[in-house]
Order: C-alpha cells, then sequence, then structure tokens
C-alpha cells in the first residue's frame, strides 16, 4: 500500500494513536522494501530486444548462458554459393547476387516445363530415421510462378507459398515412421508455362527435440526463423553479448546519418541540437535507426523551433518513424502523423507508437520539406520505452557485456550443454562439449585396408575424457557423417569414438571410402598421404579416378577436391593439383570437425569486457551473439584528409567478418571516440552494412588501431541463444550487498592479475622439440628457446646446427604464432666461412632456415607480435 504523508502539521495539533501507527507502518515499509535481504530479480533473457522493468538502480549481475549447437544436415548445400552443389530436374540454376538473404548468392531456378515437375534444391541427400524430429526451413521468393513448395526430397512432405515479389519464409516439420534415404532440401516452382522463376537460399534441415517438435505448433514463422537460423554444417554458440541502452535510446545528432539525397542547405548539430538552414528548396534531413522486435511500444518527442519560413508549405519540419522488415523492405504504414511545424514559431512533435507485426528496425527521421526555405532547429530528441512520455534526458549512454572469443556447445538435442556463469566477482564456463578438427598435422594410423574403404585412426588419448558412442564429425563437405559404436566394426563413412575403456582409447577411427580418399585397390597409403588427405587433397590417377597403383609409370596427382573453386590440371599441375604428396592444407580447405560429449566435465574462466547498470524503469535490453572483438583494424587514406577502415570504396580495408555495427573502436585498447561511424543499408561502400572514418589530423599510423563488433555474417558463425537469464538486485540492501561482494572480487582479481603481470615480465624462455635434424651449437651460445612477453611480443634465440635447409627447425604453438609468413635476414657458416641466410616464421608456426648452411645459422634477435 502506498504511504500517504501528512505533510501540514500545526504546531498545536494532536498527534492521534492512528498517525502513529501510519507513521510507524511507513517507517516499516520502507525499512522491509530497501534495507532487508530480498531474492534478486530474475530477467529471463531471449535473443533479440527484452524490456525490463527494473525496480532501483541496480547492477546486472550473474548472467548465465546455455550453450546451443546447430548441425545443418545439408552441409553447406543449402547457402546457394556453389553452382555445382545444387541439383535440378526440369529446371535451369543459376546463383544471382541481386536477389539473396545472406551470403554472395541465391539460387535462380526456373522452369523447364509448364507441368508444375520442376525442381532444384541440394545436391547432399541425406538419412531421416525412424521416430527422430527434423524441421526444413528456407527462404523462397517466388517471381512469376503461381506457387512454390518447400519440401523433403523423396517424402509427400511440403509447404508452399502464392506470394510473389518478395522473400517469403517457409518451413515444415516432420517425424518419419520409418527411415527416409535420399532426402534432399527441394524446391518445386510449381509453374504453368516454362521460363517461369523462383528463387531459394539458406535451406537447411535439423535434427530437433521432440520438445521443439511440440512447440513449433505455438510459434510464429518469425519465432522459428530466429530459433532457427541457417548455419553452414554444425556452429555452436559464439560471442554472446548482453547490451543496454540509456534512458533515451537516442543518440546526439552528430551520431545520426545524413539521409541520401537529402543534405540541401547548411546543416549543424551541437550535441542533442540540429539546425537546418535552407536559402533554397529541397529536402533536409537526418536519420537514426534502431533494432526492435513487434509489440514493443515507444514514445518520440522532439522541440522544434522554425524561423523566417517561406515557399509553399506544406508540412514543414517534420518526423517520420519508418518500420523496416528483416528484409530492409518499408512497411506500410508509417507510425508518423501530424501536427508538424509549417509555421514559424515553437513547435512539439510527439508519438506514441507500437512496433508492428514482422518490423525489426525502425528509422526515425528529422527534417525539413522540399518547398521551402528558412531556418529549423530541432532540439531535445527523446526516444523512450513505454506509453509515457519522459523529460528529455541527455542518458544516452549504451552499456555492453560482450564475451567475445567464448564458444559455447550442446548436443543436437540440446540435453548436454556447455554453460557460462558467475561465480565471485568472474565469469566460468563449464565444458561438457568438446570440439577439435582432424588435421593433417596429427599422427595418422592406418589400421585397416578393407575392399572399398580404409580405417584411419588418432592416436591414443588424442582426445581429452571423451564419453563412447557420442559425437558428431562433420566432413569436408559440411555433410555429418554416420556414427558407429565402440566394440562394432565401422563400415564405410562411419566413425566411432572410442572412450578410455577401449584399448584404443580416448581416440576417434574413421572408416574412409576409397571414393573419398582415392585409394583404390588393394593400395595402402603411406603415412605421408594420410595425412594429405587430412589436409584436404585427393589422391588420383591421370585420368582423374582413383589411384590403384596400376598405372607402372606411378603418375600420381593430389587434388584439391573440397577446395572452393578447384581446377583439375593433372599435365603441369597447379595450386590445385601437386605432383608431389603436399605437406599442407589445400587452398580454402575446411578440415574433418569432430564434436563430442565429454566424460568430466572442465572448467575455466572466461574473458569479458564491459559493465551494465539497470537504470530505474523500463529498460531496453538486447541478447545477441556474433561479437567479434579487438580485431585489428587497417585505415587507408581516401578522399584527402580522410582515413577509412571497412570502406570497399578504397582500396582493402575491410574486416575479417561483415559488420553489422561497431560496438567501440579502440586506440592502444583505449576507447577513441575520434572516429565517424557511417550505418549504409544498401552497403554501397560497406563491408557489411557500417564502416568508419577519421580526419587524418587525427589518426597516428604509429598506433594500433581495433574495433570490437557484430557480424552479419552468423550464417559462418553461431546459432541464436535460446537459453539465457540475468538475475538484479532487487532493492537498496541487495545492491549494496551485491557492489560489496563485487569490490572485494574485484581486489582478489587486481591482485592476481598483478602477480601474474609480474610473473610475465620475468622472462621464462620455453625449450621447444627440434626438428628434421637441427641441434644445438654448443652449450656456449645461446640455446634454441622462445617466451612472449607481456605485450604480446613472441621473442626467439639459439645458434643451431646440422640440420636440413628449407625444413622447420621447431613449430611454435597456437597463441606464439604471427598472422602472415615472416621473412627475416640472419647469419649462417659455410666451411667457416660466413653466408648470408634467411629465417621464415610462417602462420603456422613453422620456424625454418629457409636460405643459408648448416654450419651454424642463427635465430637470435628475431621478434614479433603473436597473431595467430
Amino acid at each position: 500500500m502506498a504511504y500517504n504523508a501528512k505533510t501540514n502539521w500545526q504546531f498545536d495539533e494532536t498527534v492521534t494513536e492512528s498517525d502513529l501507527n501510519r507513521i510507524e507502518q511507513g517507517i516499516k515499509d520502507v525499512y522491509t522494501e530497501c534495507l532487508t535481504s530480498s531474492q534478486p530479480q530474475e530477467i529471463a533473457l531471449t535473443a533479440g530486444v527484452r524490456i525490463v522493468d527494473s525496480k532501483t538502480v541496480a547492477p546486472l549481475t550473474d548472467i548465465r548462458i546455455r550453450g546451443r549447437m546447430l548441425i545443418n544436415l545439408l552441409g553447406r548445400d543449402g547457402g546457394c554459393e556453389v553452382a555445382s552443389r545444387i541439383a535440378s530436374y526440369k529446371a535451369t540454376v543459376v546463383l544471382d547476387s541481386t536477389k539473396k538473404i545472406s551470403g554472395n548468392f541465391s539460387a535462380k531456378v526456373t522452369a523447364a516445363d509448364a507441368a508444375g515437375e520442376s525442381v532444384a534444391g541440394t545436391a547432399m541427400a541425406i538419412k531421416l530415421q525412424k521416430d527422430k524430429s527434423y524441421l526444413v526451413r528456407g527462404w523462397v521468393y517466388n517471381e512469376t510462378c503461381p506457387t512454390t513448395r518447400l519440401y523433403y526430397g523423396n517424402t509427400a512432405q511440403w509447404v508452399e507459398t502464392s506470394i510473389q515479389g518478395k522473400w517469403v519464409f517457409l518451413y515444415k516439420k516432420f517425424r518419419p515412421s520409418i527411415d527416409v534415404t535420399g532426402v534432399q532440401g527441394l524446391i518445386s516452382p510449381r509453374a504453368t508455362s516454362a521460363g517461369q522463376t523462383a528463387y531459394m537460399d539458406e535451406i537447411a534441415i535439423y535434427e530437433i527435440s521432440a520438445a521443439e517438435f511440440d512447440e513449433i505448433d505455438n510459434m510464429t514463422p518469425e519465432q522459428v526463423a530466429a530459433r532457427w537460423p541457417y548455419i553452414d554444417d554444425a556452429k555452436s554458440l559464439y560471442g554472446p553479448y548482453v547490451e543496454k541502452y540509456g534512458k533515451n535510446v537516442l543518440p546526439p545528432f552528430e551520431q545520426w546519418n545524413l539521409s541520401v539525397g537529402y543534405t540541401v542547405g547548411n546543416i549543424q548539430s551541437d550535441g542533442y541540437k540540429i539546425t537546418f538552414s535552407k536559402p533554397v528548396t529541397g529536402y533536409s534531413a537526418r536519420s537514426f535507426g534502431f533494432r526492435t522486435k513487434p509489440g514493443e511500444v515507444y514514445t518520440f518527442s522532439v522541440d522544434v523551433e522554425v524561423e523566417n519560413i517561406a515557399g509553399n508549405p506544406n508540412v514543414g519540419a517534420y518526423y517520420q518513424i519508418l518500420p523496416y522488415d528483416i528484409d530492409g523492405v518499408l512497411l506500410q504504414p508509417s507510425l508518423h502523423g501530424p501536427p508538424y511545424a509549417p509555421s514559424n514559431g515553437h513547435h512539439i512533435f510527439c508519438k506514441t507508437f507500437t512496433v508492428p507485426l514482422n518490423a525489426v528496425r525502425i528509422v526515425i527521421n528529422v527534417g525539413v520539406e522540399n518547398n521551402v526555405t528558412g531556418k529549423f532547429t530541432f532540439s531535445n530528441p527523446m526516444l523512450n520505452v513505454g506509453a509515457e512520455k519522459l523529460l528529455f534526458t541527455d542518458e544516452n549512454k549504451t552499456e555492453r557485456i560482450i564475451f567475445g572469443g567464448v564458444r559455447l556447445a550442446s548436443n543436437v538435442d540440446g540435453s548436454v550443454y556447455d554453460s557460462l556463469y558467475y561465480r565471485n566477482g568472474r565469469f566460468w564456463k563449464s565444458s561438457r562439449v568438446g570440439t577439435t578438427s582432424l588435421t593433417g598435422d596429427l599422427n595418422w594410423r592406418s589400421e585397416e585396408r578393407y575392399a572399398g574403404y580404409t580405417w584411419l585412426r588418432t592416436d591414443n588419448n588424442f582426445l581429452a575424457s571423451p564419453m563412447r558412442d557420442t559425437g558428431y564429425l562433420i566432413d569436408p563437405d559440411g555433410g555429418s557423417m554416420e556414427r558407429g559404436k565402440q566394440g562394432i566394426a565401422p563400415v564405410a563413412g562411419q566413425f566411432v569414438v572410442l572412450d578410455s575403456t577401449d584399448i584404443n582409447r580416448n581416440s576417434v577411427l574413421l572408416s574412409v571410402a576409397d571414393s573419398i580418399s582415392g585409394w583404390g585397390g588393394q593400395y595402402k597409403p603411406t603415412n605421408e598421404e594420410i595425412k594429405a588427405y587430412f589436409y584436404g587433397w585427393q589422391l588420383r590417377d591421370m585420368a582423374g579416378n582413383v589411384w590403384d597403383g596400376s598405372d607402372k609409370y606411378d603418375n600420381k596427382r593430389w587434388y584439391a577436391k573440397w577446395s572452393p573453386g578447384a581446377v583439375w590440371a593433372p599435365i603441369g599441375g597447379n595450386e590445385y593439383t601437386k605432383l608431389t604428396v603436399p605437406t599442407g592444407p589445400a587452398p580454402g580447405y575446411r578440415a574433418h570437425l569432430l564434436i563430442f560429449q565429454l566424460a568430466d566435465a572442465t572448467y575455466e574462466e572466461v574473458r569479458y569486457e564491459g559493465s551494465i547498470t539497470l537504470h530505474e524503469g523500463l529498460n531496453r535490453i538486447l541478447f545477441g551473439e556474433g561479437a567479434l572483438t579487438r580485431e585489428k583494424v587497417r585505415p587507408l587514406l581516401g578522399d584527402p584528409g580522410i582515413y577509412r577502415f571497412n570502406n570497399t570504396y578504397i582500396g582493402d580495408s575491410r574486416l575479417g567478418w561483415t559488420a553489422l555495427r561497431f560496438f567501440e573502436i579502440y586506440k592502444n585498447g583505449l576507447v577513441d571516440g575520434s572516429w565517424r561511424i557511417t550505418e549504409e543499408i544498401d552497403a554501397n561502400h560497406a563491408h557489411g552494412k557500417v564502416w568508419a572514418s577519421i580526419p587524418s589530423l587525427l589518426y597516428d599510423p604509429a598506433n594500433v588501431y581495433s574495433v570490437t563488433y557484430e557480424t552479419i555474417d552468423k550464417w559462418a558463425l553461431t546459432p541464436s541463444i535460446v537459453h539465457a537469464s540475468a538475475y538484479s538486485p532487487a532493492n537498496v540492501k541487495s545492491v549494496v550487498d551485491t557492489l560489496v561482494a563485487e569490490h572485494s572480487g574485484m581486489a582478489a582479481r587486481v591482485g592476481s592479475i598483478e602477480n601474474a603481470f609480474a610473473l610475465r615480465q620475468q622472462m621464462r624462455w620455453i625449450t621447444p622439440s627440434l626438428l628434421n635434424g637441427w641441434v644445438n651449437y654448443e652449450n656456449a651460445f645461446s640455446l634454441v628457446g622462445y617466451y612472449k612477453d607481456s605485450t604480446g611480443v613472441v621473442h626467439i634465440r639459439g645458434l643451431i646446427r646440422a640440420g636440413a635447409i628449407g625444413k622447420a627447425v621447431f613449430r611454435l604453438p597456437p597463441g606464439y604464432r604471427p598472422a602472415y609468413t615472416l621473412i627475416i635476414a640472419t647469419c649462417t657458416d659455410e666451411g667457416g666461412q660466413f653466408k648470408p641466410g634467411r629465417v621464415d616464421v610462417d602462420w603456422m608456426g613453422y620456424v625454418s632456415v629457409a636460405i643459408g648452411s648448416n654450419g651454424y645459422a642463427s635465430l637470435d634477435n628475431i621478434s614479433f607480435l603473436a597473431e595467430n
């Protein structure tokens, strides 16, 4: 009950029993509400935007995130990026870059007949198992066909749309009563005449849990698309983050974008004030866009001062609230409306609106219409959550907690999962799922040779505590290999995870078909050829067939079968066809990826950036994934006096992933607010949707610049978050208790960091294993070693002799390698005479004496930044 205060007491007024009871009850209520222990407020955080009502100003703590794994059973075919991976029947298929959902292309399907029998889809065909639950999902663009279907190949399970002229998301769940083989992800343009067309993109089939199968019936198409986004092959949750906007969602006008084609006159902005001075007619406007979701309620307001208006005003100064769908299409109707500002004087725009169905982005424009001149000043723009107009505040600071580099996996049905949690002021990861790449770097054993296939196995104890008969193995095509059982001999195309009870303990066994490896007949591959296979090279004869040893001239060829754009060149060879057994990865090759369940959980502390404090009242919180932290940028000088990065207009300053938005830009590790960030809905110049620029006077190439950002390419990196939560203290005492605990934990952490830093300052040389006959020269000279200092720079020393020139001396571990191959001049000895030499340090960590002699060779004074 609200406390009814009496504030007009008189000197001679009698205080009654009820007055004292009322006062005491008020004190008790305040004490109970604010100063006693209370349960923290739980906040269930789902992917996307969430409105949270906080009872007090409080830190957001105890974030918990559950790992997730999505495995696209169709591999990478449904991404429609490679024409050869798309099959068709009574149809022609070409890749199209003008209409697409993600990546570089979609597939345009043109019907070849008028009977509605045209079909196109993934080249990969899979097996659906009896009583398991599946979901096929994808996007279709019905251009001229009456209808277009999406369906499971080799079944009668389909869903269709008759909507034309836009992308439509389709999905269909299915639980087969028998095993079904040869299942592709297909679309069928139901043409009534030859030449009618449709497009497809992001076709996937996922195995889902029984609970999810039932849940789908109560979900909207938008919810299904968000819950099961398209991903290539297999991906686990990567780079989760939480973001909270300030009370005012709108930033200062300097951070708004110039509206394309709407820049007539002089535009001057100063914080939350912008003036359009228009001596001539023409549109002039600024815009700001933000992510949202249907059903959210906001109130927008702004003050407008109009002076010396002339011309033929209709609305004069105006505002717009424009909703866009996932395809960037403007939805109708718009959300703004009169009154506007067609006359001199002071005006106030105020509009409460609800985000409509299908909208994922709102763009707010302020500006001046075409056919007027004058001076128009907008000030104090405010966008707050809820239907009540709040007083203007410049509390716009966006706060984030970013778990960059953190990957959280699960098994397919989500019953076993990694988790991120908070304890004693730190975030930790509990790992229950292991992942590892099976590459040519490993020690492979050829166990048995059978008709049509070969058994290959890793060393014992290659895997850390695996659980038997679990896991998934993604092959180089992106498909999932069939899992066998421990104790039962695997047939071609199967793999088995062997636990600690097997004689070949903690290893993985593969049964590789001859048609895949290229080892035909009774041919038994050498160790080097096995390694080459796991580097992405298939053995062939000169005719392109599997090698069976019948070529008396021993003309073996190794072909990069799984490399994008590979060209077969048996005569003379090329980068995709080798005449001798390769010793490194094929171009663009994706190695086998093993995902397995751990018998025992492991625990590790995780690094994160930022913190979040909820303000009292409604808070707008965004929970997402796909954050990449502190990526080094390469600004290039473009227009006179302006440096840019992630801009394709000038040179190659692109980031490693296409960028949806930038979180922060850093100079030497500190936030640098000098950059102007430009968003582009149509991405004319951005590698993605955003790029940044800075005047050359503020840019120093001697400094190191980096950026933390969110990528668009989540299909190649991560699925969406499904299960997450956080907690917030519910009253003043809980807030104080939390802050005290945070301070204690922070003090302990600072102490441990200082100790660690002190230890890192001491040079602790690591002695590597020397390879290829190289040995230390003698004890009177420096012994081979390396270490990494506190700034991330790797140092190498040593004087060596007797090894093979051109071969590796030793190999640096991950975290100690350069981003690119380094070439370093050195001194070598040949017969007691000085001879110039060269040391190479490549991105795979191999340190080799590439040129010189082996009487001795110096590795001293080599240093570089560890970036790999």
